[in-house]
C-alpha cells in the first residue's frame, strides 16, 4: 500500500477532500517537474473515499494499493509512450511502400499513435474514475499534531 497523510479540508457523505504535501515519495519521482508544471505545488488536494467519516479538521492517513497505482501508471506514461515509438518505427519500415520520406512518415505516424494513446488515456481515465478501486481512501484518523511528541507539522503531511 501506499501511504501519505494529509488534512481533511471538507467531508461530506462517503467522500471527503482532504489535503496533502508532497512527500518524499515525490522528490525521486522522474516526472515531478511535471506535476509542478500541470499546476501542482507542494500541497495537494485530494478527493477521496471516507468509510471513518473523518470531519473537517482532522489529520488522516490515506492508502491506494501499489498495483492500482502501478496501473494507473502503466496507463497514463508507458501506454503514450509506446505509442509514440510505436508510430515512429512502423513509419520507417512502412515508407516505402507508402512512397514517403522515412523522416516524414516517421513524423506522421509517431504523431498519429501519440493522438491516438491520448485519446485512450482520456476514455480509460473515464471508464475507471468511477471504480472506487482507483480512488485513495482514508485508512486512518490520526491524533492532531498538538497531541504528538516531538513531531513537527513539515514532512508529516
Amino acid at each position: 500500500m501506499l501511504t501519505e497523510q494529509g488534512l481533511v479540508v471538507s467531508a461530506r457523505g462517503r467522500q471527503a477532500l482532504v489535503r496533502t504535501h508532497r512527500s518524499e515519495a515525490c522528490a525521486g519521482c522522474g516526472v515531478q517537474g511535471a506535476c509542478k508544471v500541470m499546476g501542482g505545488g507542494r500541497e495537494v488536494e485530494v478527493e477521496v473515499l471516507n468509510y471513518l467519516r473523518a470531519k473537517t479538521g482532522d489529520r488522516v492517513e490515506l492508502s491506494v494499493p501499489e498495483s492500482v497505482f502501478l496501473k494507473a501508471s502503466v496507463i497514463t506514461y508507458l501506454l503514450p509512450l509506446s505509442s509514440l515509438l510505436g508510430g515512429a518505427v512502423v513509419g520507417q519500415v512502412a515508407a516505402p511502400s507508402l512512397g514517403w520520406s522515412a523522416n516524414g512518415a516517421s513524423i506522421v505516424l509517431a504523431g498519429l499513435g501519440l493522438g491516438l494513446s491520448g485519446l485512450i488515456v482520456v476514455f480509460l481515465n473515464r471508464r475507471l474514475a468511477g471504480r472506487e478501486e482507483y480512488v485513495p481512501r482514508i485508512t486512518k484518523i490520526l491524533p492532531p499534531l498538538s497531541e504528538v511528541s516531538g513531531e513537527s507539522h513539515e514532512g508529516t503531511c
